[in-house]
């Protein structure tokens, strides 16, 4: 690019990024293929290119192909020492990320998904324990108020187990509970 940023030449690659033939790209610059909300950020660096404030940068962005597509590309934009100031030009590269982009969108929402998925699985799981904890409550005391009264060996076997039993389901149930506090 000459100091205005007006390409001067350009490469097959560029040219299959934006989808324009090498005659379409000459002295058109970067910053009309970018999307608007983009192109300040970029000519604010390439200004600073311009002014020598700065030797290079490089910038992501969103950019509009021939056929209307977006597309997004990282940009480096370096400035060339040169013998005079006729000679200064700005070389880049462009490389299209589209892809790499479109899969960093498709990992955010699988993340979200899951994310979601185990918030969902924890509320089950506490409002499981709660639902489950009452009638092994009521089976608890129940079996204690059984055993208090009249009963025969066998029975008072009987009973104890069904109040062992109770006492181990409330157990589990008070370790799944604890589980899904600690994931929550």
């Amino acid at each position: 690019m000459d100091l205005q940023g007006r390409l001067l030449r350009s490469n097959g690659a560029l040219q299959t990024i934006l989808g324009c033939s090498a005659a379409d790209l000459e002295q058109k610059t970067l910053s009309s293929f970018l999307h608007p909300e983009d192109s300040a950020l970029y000519k604010e660096n390439l200004e600073a290119l311009q002014a020598g404030t700065a030797n290079s940068f490089e910038t992501e962005s969103r950019f509009h192909r021939s056929d209307g597509r977006l597309g997004w590309c990282r940009i480096n934009l370096s400035r060339l020492p040169a013998h005079s100031e006729q000679d200064r030009i700005i070389f880049g590269l462009v490389k299209d990320i589209s892809r790499w982009k479109r899969s960093e969108v498709d990992l955010q929402k699988a993340k979200e998904l899951a994310e979601a998925m185990a918030r969902t699985k924890s509320e089950f799981l506490a409002n499981m324990s709660h639902e489950i904890r009452t009638p092994i409550h009521t089976i608890t005391g129940m079996t204690e108020l059984l055993l208090d009264t009249e009963l025969d060996m066998e029975q008072s076997e009987y009973a104890e187990q069904v109040r062992v039993s109770a006492d181990v389901l409330l157990s589990l149930v008070n370790d799944i509970l604890d589980f899904s506090k600690i994931e929550a």
